[in-house]
C-alpha cells in the first residue's frame, strides 16, 4: 500500500487540472465522480453503474477508469486484513483452510456471473477475492516447494509460455473472470512459486527497471492516453511515441 497509494493519489490530483484544460464542463463533472469514487476506492462499482462496457468508444475518454482495478485491489486488502484480525482470534488453527474455501466460493461466483451477470462481474471485487488470496497463499506454497532444478525451471518456461498465449487469445469477449481465467492465474501463480532472484531469465537489468516502474505506468498510462484523446494528440505513431515517452518519465519521478 506504500507503494501504491502515493502514486494513486497524485495522479487523482494531477488529472483534475488536466480535465479543466482539455474536457468539457460536463465531462469534468463526470471526471470529479470518478475522482471521488476513486479516492474512496469504489470506482469499480462507478464505473459499471455509468459506462454500458469496459472497453467501449467512451471508456477511452475516462482519464480515470483504470482506477477500478486498484480499487478492487484495496476493497480486497481491507477485506483481508479484517478476515485476519477475526480469524486469528476466533479460529487461528484454521487460518489457512478458511482462505482456501472463501478462494474457492470466490471462484465459482465468478465463474456463475461470468454467464449470467457479466457485467457486474467484471468490476466486482467478490469475483475477483479468489485471484489476491491465491496470491497471498504463494509465500506458504513456495516454503513448500521442492523441485529439482531441471523440472523447477521446465515449470518456468511452461508457465511463461502459457501466459504469453493466454495473454494473446484472452480478451474482452471471454467469460472473464471465470473459467478462462485460471489459464492467466495459475501460471503466474506457479511462475512465482518456482522462480528464484539467482534466474538469469530474472536477472535482466532491463526487465527489472521496467518491474519497478510498472505499477506507476500502469497509473500514468491511460491517464495521458484519454487527454491526449481529448486534445486530439493521439492519431499517429510520433504523437503516441511522444505521449508514451512522458508517461515513462512521470513513472520514472514517481
Amino acid at each position: 500500500l506504500r507503494r501504491i497509494i502515493p502514486v494513486f493519489l497524485l495522479a487523482i490530483l494531477f488529472a483534475l487540472p488536466l480535465g479543466y484544460l482539455f474536457i468539457m464542463p460536463t465531462e469534468m463533472v463526470d471526471l470529479a465522480k470518478s475522482a471521488i469514487s476513486s479516492s474512496f476506492l469504489l470506482s469499480n462499482y462507478y464505473f459499471h453503474f455509468t459506462l454500458s462496457a469496459y472497453a467501449n468508444l467512451s471508456s477511452f475518454l475516462k482519464p480515470l477508469i483504470h482506477t477500478w482495478s486498484l480499487s478492487v485491489e484495496g476493497q480486497f486488502y481491507l477485506t483481508y486484513c479484517l478476515l485476519i484480525i477475526f480469524i486469528n482470534k476466533f479460529f487461528k488453527k484454521k487460518l489457512t483452510i478458511i482462505f482456501i474455501i472463501i478462494s474457492i466460493i470466490s471462484f465459482l461466483i465468478a465463474v456463475w456471473a461470468s454467464y449470467n451477470h457479466p457485467g457486474i462481474n467484471f468490476y466486482s471485487s467478490p469475483s475477483r477475492f479468489w485471484e489476491f488470496i491465491l496470491g497471498a497463499l504463494v509465500p506458504y506454497l513456495k516454503i513448500k516447494e521442492n523441485l529439482n532444478h531441471k523440472t523447477r525451471i521446465a515449470v518456468i518456461y511452461c508457465s511463461l509460455f502459457i501466459i504469453l498465449v493466454s495473454s494473446a487469445y484472452i480478451d474482452l469477449n471471454n467469460k472473464h473472470p471465470g473459467l478462462i481465467t485460471l489459464l492467466v492465474i495459475l501460471p503466474t501463480t506457479l511462475l512465482i512459486i518456482y522462480s528464484k532472484s539467482n534466474d538469469k531469465i530474472f536477472n535482466d537489468k532491463i526487465l527489472a527497471f521496467i518491474g519497478k516502474i510498472s505499477f506507476s505506468i500502469y497509473i500514468w498510462h491511460y491517464l495521458f492516453f484519454s487527454f491526449a484523446r481529448h486534445a486530439n494528440f493521439f492519431n499517429n505513431f510520433s504523437q503516441k511515441f511522444l505521449i508514451l515517452f512522458v508517461c515513462i518519465c512521470f513513472s520514472i519521478l514517481s
